[in-house]
């Protein structure tokens, strides 16, 4: 085969492969250009709908709204006798503001000069959880699921145990023998179920024995209430 046939057969070829490269490189630039007209586009609707939500009046809160708002942004604190209270400090000033439970403010000044003396925390306890370490007690698993019960003790035996009915909300009592002794929820000690009211979603509990009893007493915190719960009263 000669020089010249050598060189036919080679550029057909590459005449085909440099055509369809120089086609790809076409179709690579069109959608480069498309995609980027498509970003533009928009980034400039994006940018209009930005300045025509800034311009529009910002919905006035209802005064519920308001209230709710309050509630969620504060923390709660509780005076001896159970009141409860909402308190929201800036966090770079010391300016603290103080709400009852209806969310009027009934208080407003430096934090030192709070004029209410809220309840502390005991630091040494029975026993403490928190939500994040309450999952475990509604497993479905009978091997790993744990219930709250507390026992009502004298010295020489335990004649209650009241346990806590996660579905339900509230405490069921249980005599030795198995016996049914009634229930305690949010409106109180009641003998009949149906009476029977839910305390709130549980947040968390603290116990501890006061010096003249055998048995825990309950701080109980739910999202909305806290509640002393004694089992022997």
């Amino acid at each position: 085969m000669t020089l010249k046939n050598i060189t036919k057969y080679i550029a057909k070829p590459s005449k085909i492969f440099t055509t369809a490269v120089i086609i790809l490189f076409a179709i690579f630039i069109v959608q480069l250009f498309t995609i980027q007209m498509h970003n533009m586009m928009h980034a400039k609707a994006w940018e209009k709908a930005s300045k025509q939500t800034a311009k529009e009046p910002k919905k006035e809160l209802t005064e519920k709204e308001k209230k709710l708002e309050i509630m969620t942004s504060s923390k709660k604190e509780f005076l001896s006798d159970g009141t409860i209270f909402y308190t929201k400090q800036k966090t770079k000033k010391k300016d603290l503001k103080i709400y009852d439970a209806d969310v009027n403010m009934v208080w407003k000044g430096r934090k030192k000069n709070n004029p209410y003396d809220f309840i502390l925390w005991p630091e040494k306890i029975l026993d403490s959880r928190r939500y994040n370490n309450l999952h475990h007690y509604k497993t479905i698993s009978p091997e790993l699921s744990r219930s709250i019960q507390v026992p009502v003790r004298t010295k020489e035996k335990i004649p209650q145990i009241w346990r806590y009915n996660w579905d339900k909300g509230y405490f069921k009592g249980f005599a030795p023998d198995g016996k049914i002794l009634g229930y305690l929820g949010s409106a109180g000690f009641t003998q009949k179920r149906s009476n029977a009211t839910p305390l709130g979603t549980l947040e968390g509990y603290r116990a501890w024995c006061p010096e003249d009893s055998y048995s825990p007493t309950l701080l109980w915190l739910t999202k909305r209430k806290v509640y002393q719960i004694n089992f022997e009263k």
